[in-house]
């Protein structure tokens, strides 16, 4: 199902964008993003633009986000 993200879903959120942080170069992060680091992102980001999370049966799947293109 997807639906909007919450707050109880920031866990696994970083798990799935950590992965990508530790296994590749798709991302310019150099170590992993801490959950209380997520969760401002996912705050800043909500407070104007969707966050979405597919969701199968409490299981995060994927996620994705709207930002600005020049905040």
């Amino acid at each position: 199902m997807l639906r909007h993200c919450n707050p109880t879903d920031v866990a696994q959120i970083c798990d799935i964008y950590n992965y990508y942080v530790r296994e590749s170069v798709i991302t310019f992060e150099e170590s992993p993003v801490l959950e209380v680091d997520m969760a401002r992102r996912i705050a800043d980001v909500t407070l104007r633009l969707p966050w979405l999370v597919w969701d199968v049966d409490g299981s995060i799947l994927g996620y994705a986000y709207a930002t600005l293109n020049r905040p």
